[in-house]
């Protein structure tokens, strides 16, 4: 099994970007432990359990449009991938 520490972030991607109904987050790693969403102030707005699966949809249509981080977390909390994304509707 591959480790965290072995994850290859330049293969995450996060689209589309800017994003008006589902953000997709492509190419995590099965050691993943959460994504999360979060605004400018620092308050998460979407948070899931990585199920393993390389693709994990953030809805997005009820947020408002501004900028955001999307995180990814290893199973520790160590953020592994950090990635600015744009809600516009």
């Amino acid at each position: 099994m591959v480790g965290i520490e072995d994850m290859d972030a330049s293969k995450v991607t996060v689209r589309p970007n800017p994003a008006h109904d589902v953000l997709r987050v492509d190419g995590l790693d099965p050691a993943v432990g959460e994504v999360l969403l979060v605004d400018a102030s620092g308050r998460t707005v979407f948070q899931a359990t990585h199920s393993g699966a390389g693709t994990v949809g953030i809805p997005v249509a009820e947020l408002a449009n501004g900028a955001y981080n999307m995180l990814v977390r290893d199973a520790a909390g160590a953020v592994v991938v950090r990635r600015p994304v744009v809600v516009q509707h």
